[in-house]
């Protein structure tokens, strides 16, 4: 298992494990968490991967998560996990006209 640096506003603030499992790659991020929702990256030499939103518990975030190889390849080599605010999006809106 390797372990990166779970960074928060260029600090780092908890970790995130990773393991390979044949063609999968396994992700657990975990770190303390202030107000709000937070997503968790993976963030390589050549891209990014969202692992999706922290479930806060027991003082800290965590998410655990399973890619398959070809959503985890084009990160390159892994450099570190960083957490982001979520973004919330509004529903795309489609009107006909009439």
């Amino acid at each position: 298992m390797d372990k990166y640096p779970l960074m928060l506003e260029g600090k780092p603030t908890g970790e995130l494990s990773v393991q390979r499992e044949g063609l999968y790659t396994s992700f657990h991020a975990r770190c303390p968490l202030p107000e709000g929702l937070w997503c968790a990256w993976a963030v390589g030499d050549r891209g990014e991967l969202r692992l999706g939103i922290l479930e806060p518990g027991e003082g800290q975030g965590t998410i655990r998560r399973r890619f398959s190889r070809q959503l985890t390849g084009p990160l390159g080599r892994l450099l570190r996990g960083e957490v982001r605010p979520a973004e919330v999006r509004e529903p795309d809106v489609w009107e006909s006209v009439a």
